[in-house]
């Protein structure tokens, strides 16, 4: 019996090496479907803030591309340098410390940058991923190609909610491929603080003050991830999306997926705000897009697994609850 572990492997067959080899690829890709699906209340939280925001500020949108041409200079690969340079901002405002070099930047620059700051403060998200329009037909077809939605956009710490997001993302993500060095090493040199508002005369003193403990909870898991360097398992990810839930108060159950994907599409067809929801799915159901996902089993924990299952009182439903989430930007209870 060879003791040498070269010398096993040299002795194991090839179909053996290579059926090995097929399994591990599975069992990574169901765990990044399971991981994807854990996200996907933060990725629809994104896609409600965005096609909000293309809504109702046409003017703040066109006002902050404007600004990235100002700063297309510093516009690379996954946005990074950009990011440093918001934080930065945002740190030299509260008096923090900071790493960018911020007396490089011109004072048009620092003015440009300091206005994405504000809308990155004011929805949650940079500005460079709300401004990159969220495509229904897109996520209705990565979720039947994939089975679950896409990774979520990184989003910004403008409340405790976000800053929550941000570290399950961390974590969540860390055993992902998609995630890449550049932003494991900012979110290394990412500094998070939690604070109460009136906390002596606030009711809900109790619950801000759990709040902030788990969010100290979570950090800690965060902290422990990146000095250790290992990615957390599908159940870690899990356990900490269950634990957040006193911060983050999206009301989500993956089984919505495939309807909220309808009713994001529905939305899009909608021509005037206040256009009557049987118009709009006449139009939908009229349309090429409603033939081609006809014979796709889109519910498939459902009896009624087609579209054309579905009749028009649900799917009004549907269209209502996707207008009421976009309205409050708010990952709200679906049926």
């Amino acid at each position: 019996m060879p003791k040498d572990f070269r010398t096993i492997l040299k002795n194991i067959p090839e179909d053996d090496v290579a059926n090995c080899r097929r399994s591990n690829k599975k069992i990574k890709k169901n765990e990044d479907i399971e991981i994807r699906n854990l996200l996907s209340g933060d990725t629809w939280k994104f896609v409600y803030t965005s096609k909000h925001v293309h809504k109702n500020y046409d003017n703040l949108i066109n006002t902050n591309r404007k600004n990235l041409e100002i700063l297309s200079h510093y516009i690379d690969e996954e946005y990074f340098t950009l990011r440093c340079i918001v934080n930065a901002i945002a740190c030299k405002i509260v008096g923090e410390a900071n790493a960018y070099p911020l007396k490089t930047l011109s004072k048009k620059e620092c003015c440009a940058a300091l206005e994405l700051l504000f809308f990155s403060y004011k929805f949650g998200y940079y500005f460079w991923d709300i401004d990159r329009k969220c495509d229904s037909n897109d996520i209705l077809d990565f979720f039947i190609k994939h089975g679950s939605m896409p990774i979520p956009a990184l989003p910004y710490s403008s409340s405790n909610e976000q800053i929550s997001r941000i570290i399950t993302f961390r974590i969540a993500l860390g055993s992902m491929s998609e995630v890449r060095d550049s932003f494991i090493e900012e979110m290394k040199n990412r500094k998070f603080t939690f604070s109460i508002n009136s906390q002596f005369s606030d009711d809900n003193f109790e619950k801000k003050l759990k709040e902030i403990e788990i969010q100290h909870k979570m950090t800690d898991i965060g902290i422990e991830q990146i000095l250790d360097g290992d990615p957390r398992q599908v159940d870690d990810v899990a356990g900490l999306v269950k634990m957040r839930k006193h911060v983050v108060p999206d009301n989500f159950h993956s089984d919505s997926t495939p309807a909220r994907c309808i009713g994001l599409l529905m939305y899009d067809f909608m021509a005037s705000p206040g256009e009557p929801c049987e118009d709009i799915i006449s139009r939908f159901k009229s349309s090429e897009k409603y033939r081609e996902i006809e014979t796709i089993r889109l519910f498939k924990k459902s009896d009624n697994a087609y579209i054309s299952d579905k009749d028009n009182g649900t799917l009004k439903r549907w269209l209502k609850t996707t207008q009421e989430c976009i309205e409050k930007m708010a990952v709200l209870a679906f049926k």
